[in-house]
């Protein structure tokens, strides 16, 4: 189904309430999104998000250790798949570097802790928080055990204006109670301190190529910013947007096949990863280069108590 135009009709969707802000009117932006339901864009703030929630506020089960099989685990290696990310997050903490920014960071959804490995190296004070128990495993194997936090950080318990900056690279469209969570982002930072985001954009250029198809959208994805409806909810939750831009990663084939190969629903993609994965070399499936698919970077600071309210 294509997406419908946007205009001044407002779908009115039951009880269909944003979980940004709260608003009640929405459009269908996909009336039925593959078996994950009905996307929504809010008539607000402009947040999308899948209705009805999906996952009914109990993912933890998705994030076991087979979860990470389209990291391409078997075929890079840890230490290959780590290598892959420390590019990324260096070039992240290179952008960061020009805000001047160094102290306590908290990384949401630190997966095996190569962002808090890279904040390391530039001198931060790194501590992490991952809902899969595996996951925090080998997170607390690099950084230590007592850095790292298994849990839901929605359900954590950092005290008031702990931290410098917080970090969430492809976490922040996981988490359905999106006023909630920057919020409490809001809460555990310190005056003037930074939220660095990386989250797939909607209205990013891939998503309007490929539709239905592209591979942001899956089961654990349930709301989708663009850089407008972000800018809003941030500043509605007390922060100052101080850069957006679309973000480039370090990729290699071995994990961009991996991701194809477990594309919902995109039957093209998977017969592409098969191809690929039989006829190219592992000296060529290894090698690291930059690419842009469909992410943007948020940087924002913390108001000051002058400026609130």
């Amino acid at each position: 189904m294509k997406p419908s135009k946007k205009g001044p009709l407002v779908v009115f969707i039951g009880e269909a309430i944003c979980p940004a802000c709260g608003r009640k009117e929405s459009r269908h932006v996909y009336e039925k999104l593959r078996e994950l339901g009905a996307l929504l864009e809010c008539a607000g703030c402009g947040l999308c998000f899948i209705w009805p929630d999906p996952g009914g506020g109990s993912l933890e089960q998705i994030y076991d250790k087979n979860y990470y099989d389209r990291w391409s685990l078997d075929d890079l290696g840890p230490e290959g798949l780590s290598r892959m990310k420390q590019v990324t997050f260096d070039y992240l903490f290179d952008i960061v570097a020009k805000y001047g920014k160094r102290g306590k960071l908290l990384d949401i959804g630190c997966a095996f802790g190569d962002l808090l490995n890279a904040a390391a190296r530039r001198g931060w004070m790194c501590h992490g928080i991952e809902i899969s128990s595996y996951a925090a495993g080998e997170a607390g194997k690099k950084l230590g055990p007592e850095n790292i936090r298994e849990g839901d950080f929605l359900k954590s318990a950092y005290p008031p204006e702990t931290f410098n900056a917080v970090t969430m690279v492809d976490m922040a469209e996981h988490i359905y109670e999106t006023r909630a969570l920057f919020q409490k982002c809001h809460d555990i930072l310190k005056e003037n301190g930074l939220l660095i985001i990386v989250t797939p954009d909607i209205n990013s250029l891939s998503r309007k190529a490929m539709g239905q198809s592209w591979p942001h959208f899956n089961r654990e994805h349930i709301v989708y910013f663009s850089g407008n409806s972000i800018a809003r909810i941030l500043s509605a939750n007390g922060f100052e947007l101080l850069e957006a831009a679309s973000f480039k990663k370090a990729l290699n084939l071995y994990y961009i096949i991996a991701q194809l190969s477990m594309a919902e629903k995109a039957a093209p993609l998977r017969y592409l990863a098969k191809i690929l994965s039989v006829l190219l070399p592992g000296s060529v499936k290894s090698k690291n280069f930059f690419a842009h698919h469909g992410e943007m970077l948020i940087i924002s600071r913390k108001r000051s108590v002058l400026l609130k309210g």
